[in-house]
């Protein structure tokens, strides 16, 4: 394990620490400014002078959301958040400072959507939204600054929305459901992934691919399997950090609901929000049953039996990608464009290098393609079929 790698896994164990105390304040104001003085702390001593950055998103776009126009709120932030991620990317970030600007880019762009879409809502008088449509009449600006530097999210995931942080602060669910068990298994999970993690860079490590040996005395063929290894490191160091993050989570509470709200990723509860509301009783809160679908940001083994493409990534930084869906995907007026503006938002989301585009923009193709042979084929047929056919392309 290098120096790099030891940095990594004690920033999320310390995160894992912070979560823990965040569960002693029970006072709301205390539990804000606890959770934004994490996280500065945190972008203060990763990000050190690029810190200024960070606080200039979240700040103008509280400002945006607070002051502006509802009607129009989410266009401005929408505008603001892009442009200026150009703008920063312009420089040379370290990797935290692009992390933490693509966290803080989610939150204050999804806190000025939900504004708008309360607005909305409250404009029409046919709110079908269980959740109260009154959240945003009062909120202030400092109220939007603390959930945009709240530590929880700060790390790329989860993504979680400015409801599910006002659920968060308000009710009392973060006190009795089962953190301690969960919290094992997220950590027992942890443990595989790093150990299998330091196996594969032991024996194929990234920095053999700099050296001139690789290029001089390894055969093509070999050159070309190593991409393979070389991406399970970092698939295996994505995984870790998804599911501490959600460890981290689990542990102070946040995203927590009880099942018969049958919350959604992302999102929150979706039916019985009254009844959520009115669970006081002690006796009754602890017998209760309760779910973090609204954080579960990863399932690896349903992302990994998944043959479609379309079907496992799904299971793949799910909370993101409900940002997605409800900030560029929904809002797209034709059918047809709604894949490809996804994707291409997203990969300016991740950043401005020609393999993101070509990545993450293309992958919408693969869905088109795999669909169409649904479509002319049975579903069994046709997965078997899309694979065949992938992997000779790859081949020849």
């Amino acid at each position: 394990m290098n120096q790099d790698d030891f940095l990594y896994l004690t920033v999320f164990y310390v995160v894992l620490t912070a979560s823990y105390f965040d569960r002693k304040f029970e006072n709301r104001l205390l539990k804000q400014v606890y959770g934004a003085v994490i996280g500065f702390c945190f972008s203060l001593v990763l990000c050190g002078t690029e810190i200024h950055l960070i606080l200039i998103n979240v700040a103008v776009n509280a400002w945006i959301t607070a002051f502006s126009d509802r009607k129009k709120c989410q266009i401005l932030s929408f505008i603001f958040t892009f442009s200026f991620l150009f703008y920063c990317r312009q420089f040379s970030l370290s990797p935290v400072t692009n992390i933490m600007l693509m966290s803080t880019t989610m939150k204050m762009v999804g806190v000025a959507f939900e504004a708008n879409e309360e607005y909305s809502t409250n404009r029409m008088k046919n709110d079908t939204d269980v959740r109260p449509s009154s959240r945003f009449q009062s909120v202030k600006w400092k109220d939007i600054v603390f959930y945009g530097m709240n530590y929880n999210g700060l790390f790329g995931a989860p993504y979680y929305t400015y409801s599910t942080y006002e659920d968060f602060l308000e009710l009392p669910f973060k006190y009795y459901h089962d953190w301690k068990n969960l919290c094992i298994y997220k950590l027992v999970s942890s443990s595989i992934i790093i150990t299998l993690y330091l196996i594969v860079d032991h024996f194929w490590p990234i920095s053999y691919t700099s050296t001139e040996d690789f290029f001089e005395n390894e055969r093509t063929l070999y050159r070309i399997w190593y991409v393979y290894p070389i991406a399970y490191t970092f698939t295996f160091r994505v995984w870790n950090a998804l599911v501490l993050l959600e460890c981290s989570c689990c542990i102070n509470g946040l995203g927590v609901y009880p099942t018969f709200t049958k919350p959604q990723c992302g999102y929150g509860p979706t039916e019985m929000y009254d009844k959520m509301k009115s669970l006081r009783d002690e006796a009754q809160l602890i017998k209760e049953e309760y779910s973090f679908a609204t954080i579960e940001n990863i399932d690896i083994l349903k992302y990994h039996s998944k043959l479609e493409f379309g079907k496992a990534i799904r299971h793949w930084n799910s909370t993101i990608q409900y940002w997605l869906y409800k900030v560029i995907y929904k809002n797209i007026p034709y059918d047809l464009l709604k894949k490809p503006a996804t994707m291409l938002a997203s990969s300016y989301w991740h950043g401005l290098d020609f393999g993101y585009f070509a990545s993450l923009f293309f992958s919408s193709l693969i869905l088109v393609v795999e669909k169409r042979w649904s479509v002319l084929l049975k579903e069994e047929v046709s997965v078997i079929f899309f694979q065949v056919t992938f992997l000779r392309v790859l081949i020849s």
